[in-house]
């Protein structure tokens, strides 16, 4: 789909904003398209039904001599699987579109369209949140305080995103806990080594339940199960782990 040619003279911010909703627009609609290919694929292979074919461009191999032929099957099957070039940007969601001109154009210039450059970023800062509870006196003289959001931890001044962001740096990254205190620092949280250590190792009880669920779960069902049957001294008595195999 090619959008007529707007004048510059024409292009008010409303226009401006309003092909920007349409150029996104039409990737979210490429995008679904892509998606709905992609389901459609994976149900045939589910239900044991052949996939959509992948029809190649044909190479012109017959005006080509018999050598080049050979050389170019021998460097087509020489290629691992999956390394087919693809756009690097088709995936990528674009959040922000913004149109550049040229100002003091000579007279008579004509817009012919628009080359697009994709430019990545992160964006990284700190975000804090005032909570005005607001408390009321009953008429039995008690008092009740307005309750925090449900996405607020009790008794934590910290939100979800910072504590889950923590976490993954260090039990996943490896990112050392006087590394990730200075980094905190640097995005201006208002945080102490202390208060990290306490996000860090306290309180996971849930995380250990989750463990112990995942693991009996995966007793129950796994096709087998194999252990070490390797002696191995605890305490001056050798304990002997035996392997052991569970069939379906």
């Amino acid at each position: 789909m090619e959008l007529p040619e707007i004048r510059p003279e024409e292009r008010t911010p409303l226009v401006e904003a309003l092909l920007a909703i349409i150029h996104e627009l039409l990737d979210r609609n490429r995008r679904l398209e892509e998606t709905v290919i992609q389901l459609r694929d994976e149900i045939a292979i589910l239900k044991r039904q052949k996939p959509r074919p992948q029809i190649k461009p044909s190479l012109l191999e017959a005006d080509r001599p018999p050598s080049q032929q050979e050389g170019s099957a021998k460097e087509a099957s020489a290629k691992r699987p999956g390394s087919e070039k693809r756009s690097k940007n088709s995936q990528l969601t674009i959040h922000r579109r913004v149109p550049l001109h040229i100002d003091d154009l000579p007279p008579g210039a004509v817009l012919k369209g628009y080359e697009p450059y994709v430019v990545q970023d992160l964006v990284i800062e700190n975000k804090n949140t005032l909570y005005m509870r607001a408390r009321y006196v009953l008429p039995d003289g008690s008092s009740i305080l307005a309750p925090l959001p449900a996405d607020v931890i009790p008794g934590k001044h910290f939100g979800a995103t910072l504590i889950g962001y923590t976490l993954h740096q260090y039990h996943n990254a490896g990112v050392t806990q006087g590394l990730l205190l200075q980094s905190l620092l640097d995005y201006d949280v208002d945080i102490s080594a202390g208060e990290l250590n306490d996000i860090l190792t306290e309180k996971h009880d849930v995380f250990h339940q989750e463990k112990d669920e995942v693991r009996a779960a995966g007793l129950e069902t796994a096709f087998y199960i194999g252990t070490d049957d390797t002696g191995a001294r605890h305490q001056g008595t050798t304990v002997l782990h035996v392997h052991r195999q569970r069939s379906i």
